[in-house]
């Protein structure tokens, strides 16, 4: 019988909260975490990190000088590694997987235009390192001290999801036993902007799958999942949160922005036969909506084809959140911490949805029982990742 794939272990650092009982407290109260702010250039609707201080996790001296993503990344970890309640000396073969959109984009843009102005005579060999994507992955590697498998992975829009995807591979694979994933993404005046140039950023009223979205709002944070295999769990006496049940992947490439509902259901279907459940066993459905109008539309497609008579109802946390390129591990987080707790994310009923999936959308945050529920995230290029998550736990 194959080993399971389970999580023992939890933290969060994003715009719900920087702890996971203020997150999931916030999401069960429907809190949003987007406000306007002008922290990164003109005021703007954007998801920044709330109650977030350093010093829990670092030394400020050390922690000035890191990029933000890379405290997220420590703290984040530090979190999940203490919920797990994992002993240093099992931590030196832990593996660390980060996956991130852009890493510390700031410094890069900010390196670039110092030996654009100066030369590259003026540039610091101290700075360098933070322009690097893996530099989160290191120094948590440092911080937390872990030293087991250690990479950077990314895929814009599902970069959480494809660390995890990874992660259950080497665990699969015995290259380590155990290995923590992190999901981290940063805010930066040059992501802003960008964004809102491509238009694709939307303005104070979007909301996904609303009549009047127009782009999606921009976030940040950090979310961590200690991964283990059930025997090497179950071993020390660690307490399952949740099981990672099955994972489909598929590609559907058309255009750069055009997503394609033919693969999202592909990859639907083989994350639940992999399971061996179906849609009708998912208490509920994690949507990568983000109030994209593109994105939005072929979602809703999806939730239409494949939902049929079954009950699952759909929520879509970057309503709350914001999106960011690695959030598919805190919407992950965000499930199975709001389980354990009989919660469920819901969507505001204040908002006019489209016509053709306000009647599939789950509005009650209560459940006495959560026992499983299908994430899904989709990328631009037509990436998607669906993960079926056991969280056979009661309230």
């Amino acid at each position: 019988m194959t080993d399971q794939i389970v999580i023992t272990g939890i933290g969060i650092v994003s715009p719900l909260g920087s702890d996971v009982d203020t997150a999931v407290r916030a999401t069960a109260e429907r809190k949003t975490g987007l406000a306007e702010t002008d922290r990164f250039g003109p005021e703007r609707r954007l998801g920044a990190v709330q109650g977030f201080d350093v010093a829990d996790y670092l030394n400020p001296k050390k922690a000035r000088r890191m990029d933000p993503i890379n405290c997220y990344t420590i703290a984040a970890g530090c979190q999940a590694l203490a919920n797990a309640e994992l002993p240093s000396d099992l931590r030196r073969d832990c593996g660390l997987l980060v996956g991130t959109g852009f890493s510390g984009l700031n410094s890069v843009v900010e390196h670039q235009k110092k030996f654009l102005r100066d030369g590259i005579k003026t540039l610091s060999p101290a700075h360098f390192p933070t322009t690097v994507y893996n530099a989160s992955a290191g120094l948590a590697a440092i911080e937390l001290g872990v030293a087991g498998p250690n990479s950077t992975v990314t895929g814009v829009d599902v970069s959480g999801e494809y660390a995890l995807l990874y992660a259950s591979m080497m665990l699969r694979q015995g290259l380590a036993e155990r290995i923590l994933v992190v999901g981290a993404d940063e805010l930066s005046p040059a992501l802003v902007e960008a964004f809102h140039d491509l238009g694709l950023a939307g303005d104070k009223d979007s909301y996904p799958f609303a009549r009047r979205r127009s782009g999606f709002a921009l976030g940040e944070g950090a979310a961590a999942l200690l991964l283990e295999t059930e025997r090497a769990a179950l071993e020390r006496g660690a307490k399952i949160l949740g099981t990672i049940e099955g994972i489909g992947l598929r590609s559907s490439a058309k255009d750069a922005f055009r997503h394609d509902s033919d693969g999202a259901v592909a990859a639907i279907d083989q994350a639940l036969t992999r399971a061996g459940c179906e849609l009708a066993d998912m208490d509920w459905v994690s949507s990568p909506a983000n109030g994209g109008k593109n994105l939005d539309r072929s979602d809703a497609e999806v939730w239409r084809q494949a939902l049929g008579d079954s009950s699952a109802r759909v929520s879509a946390i970057k309503a709350y959140t914001g999106e960011f390129a690695a959030s598919g591990v805190l919407r992950l987080a965000l499930g199975i911490a709001c389980a354990q707790r009989g919660v469920v994310p819901a969507m505001n009923e204040g908002v006019d949805y489209d016509e053709g999936i306000a009647s599939l959308l789950n509005y009650s945050t209560a459940r006495e029982r959560v026992s499983r529920f299908l994430h899904h995230g989709s990328g631009v290029g037509g990436s998607h990742v669906s993960v079926v998550v056991g969280c056979d736990c009661a309230a």
